[in-house]
C-alpha cells in the first residue's frame, strides 16, 4: 500500500450480500429498525452460499438490489474505540457542529440539517465548536493538524499516529483542518469517491489531540444520486502479503471498498478477516488490505476464497497462495 499521508510542516480506522437500487439517494423502505449495520452485513455474508456463488453475476446482483442497509444509528457506535488507542477525557468537548457556509446545525441524531455528500466530488466545510485545549498541556497549532495525501490518492484509511492532532470521520477519514482555536475548529471533508457517506444516518466525528480524544455524532442525510455500479464492490485481483515468508494479509485490488473497515465484512476461506486499510485513487481504482485469520494453516491449502461485503453489495474471488 502507498503511504497514506505525509505531515506538512509550515514552510508556508460480519457475513454478506447487500445492494441498493440502481440510483441513490434512497427513498425506500429499509430493513427492520432494530437491525444494526453489523447484523445486515452478517446476514449478507451468510447468504453467499456455494450455490449462490455458481449463479450468474447478473442474477445475484438483481437479487441484491432489493436488500437495503439500515441507517446508521447510535447503536452502531456503542462499542466504538479509536484505533489510535486515544483515551476520552472530559476536558475536551464538542458542543456543536455547523455547516460553515450556512450555519445550519448537523450534530446529533435530531439535528435540523444534514450533510449531503457527493460521490462525484464535493468538499463540505464544517465548523466544530467546543473545548479543544487540555489543562497543563500546550495548545495545538494548525501546523500539527496538516497532512497531504500522496497523488493520485483521494481517499485513504487513517492508520498510525501522524498527524499528531487530527479530525477524523468514522475513525478513518482525515478532514483537512483550516483553522484552530481553543473553542473552534474549521475543517473540510472531501466526499469524492467515498462510498461510506452513502450510508445515511449518524456517523462519528472525533478530534484527537495527542493521546486524548472527544467525539460526537454527525448527521449525514440524502446524498447526491450515483449509479449503484459505482458503489458495488468488485475484486479484480488478490495478492498475498508476507512478512519473512509468513502470510499475514491479502491485498484486494478493485473498486467499491469501504474506507472505514467496520463498514465492510470479509471472510477468507469462511473465517472472518479484519479489514485494515483502504486506498482510493483519482480514477476510482481501490485497494484494501485484510488480515489473514489463521496464518499458520494458510499455506496448507494452495487455493482460497475471499468474500467481501459492503452495504451496497457482495463479491468474491478465488485465488492461490
Amino acid at each position: 500500500m502507498k503511504r497514506l499521508y505525509v505531515a506538512l510542516f509550515f514552510s508556508f480506522v460480519l457475513p454478506l450480500s447487500a445492494c441498493q437500487p440502481l440510483v441513490l439517494p434512497l427513498n425506500q423502505t429499509q430493513t427492520p429498525l432494530e437491525a444494526s449495520l453489523q447484523d445486515f452485513l452478517l446476514q449478507s455474508v451468510r447468504g453467499q452460499s456455494d450455490r449462490d456463488a455458481q449463479r450468474s453475476k447478473d442474477k445475484r446482483r438483481e437479487d441484491e438490489k432489493h436488500k437495503k442497509p439500515p441507517k446508521l444509528a447510535e447503536r452502531d457506535w456503542k462499542d466504538f474505540k479509536p484505533r489510535s488507542r486515544c483515551e476520552r477525557t472530559p476536558e475536551l468537548l464538542i458542543t456543536d457542529i455547523l455547516l460553515t457556509e450556512t450555519g445550519e446545525k448537523v450534530m446529533g441524531p435530531n439535528a435540523p440539517a444534514a450533510l449531503r455528500p457527493d460521490y462525484a466530488g464535493t468538499e463540505i466545510r464544517l465548523t466544530i465548536q467546543g473545548q479543544f485545549e487540555k489543562r497543563n498541556e500546550k495548545a495545538f497549532k494548525l501546523k500539527e493538524f496538516l497532512f497531504q495525501l500522496e497523488p493520485p490518492l483521494v481517499q485513504q484509511s487513517f492508520v498510525g499516529n501522524e498527524p499528531q492532532a487530527r479530525v477524523l470521520l468514522d475513525d478513518s477519514i482525515l478532514l483537512q483542518v483550516e483553522s484552530v482555536t481553543a473553542t473552534e475548529i474549521k475543517a473540510r471533508l472531501n466526499t469524492k469517491l467515498l462510498p461510506d457517506l452513502y450510508l445515511k444516518g449518524n456517523h462519528r466525528l472525533s478530534i484527537e489531540l495527542n493521546r486524548w480524544y472527544t467525539d460526537a455524532l454527525l448527521n449525514v442525510g440524502e446524498p447526491a444520486p450515483v449509479e449503484l455500479s459505482a458503489l458495488q464492490p468488485q475484486i479484480e485481483s488478490v495478492e498475498v502479503l508476507r512478512e519473512r515468508g509468513k502470510p499475514m494479509h491479502i491485498k484486494l485490488t478493485g473498486k467499491g471498498f469501504m474506507v472505514f473497515p467496520k463498514f465492510s465484512y470479509a471472510t477468507i476461506d469462511g473465517e472472518f478477516g479484519f479489514g485494515y486499510q483502504t486506498e482510493v485513487t483519482a480514477d476510482g481504482a481501490a485497494e484494501t488490505v485484510v488480515h489473514i485469520p489463521d496464518p499458520a494453516s494458510f499455506d496448507l491449502n494452495p487455493r482460497h476464497t475471499v468474500i467481501y461485503a459492503t452495504p451496497f453489495g457482495v463479491t468474491f474471488k478465488e485465488f492461490e497462495s
